[in-house]
């Protein structure tokens, strides 16, 4: 589980956010790989909160938001089953899938 990963991975921050890479859980073969992120929000609305999202990334470079759960600030717990409209994106699409993918990929398998 997630949660209690003790090897998290800096991937990006912002003014709003710190997101990290849970280095314990990769499954990963020549292809593709399956990762955990952990997002925290230190300001903005969602303040306080956490969440944990599991990823698929292809060594080609496309990625897909699997799924998530968390803490909101309130304490309550949320889970999320992402859409269609996460899969298959490009990891250039963002500094931080970027990122990801470097962490993954660069080294060797």
């Amino acid at each position: 589980m997630p949660v209690f990963a003790n090897q998290w991975y800096w991937l990006s921050s912002d003014d709003t956010m710190t997101t990290y890479l849970d280095n314990e859980h990769v499954y990963k073969d020549d292809d593709c790989a399956i990762v955990w992120t952990r997002t925290e929000f230190h300001s903005g609305r969602m303040a306080g909160s956490v969440i944990y999202m599991q990823w698929h990334v292809t060594h080609k470079g496309k990625i897909s938001y699997i799924y998530g759960h968390g803490r909101k600030a309130n304490g309550r717990l949320t889970q999320n089953y992402p859409d269609s409209s996460y899969w298959n994106k490009s990891v250039l699409d963002s500094p931080g899938f970027i990122n990801l993918y470097t962490l993954i990929w660069s080294a060797k398998s």
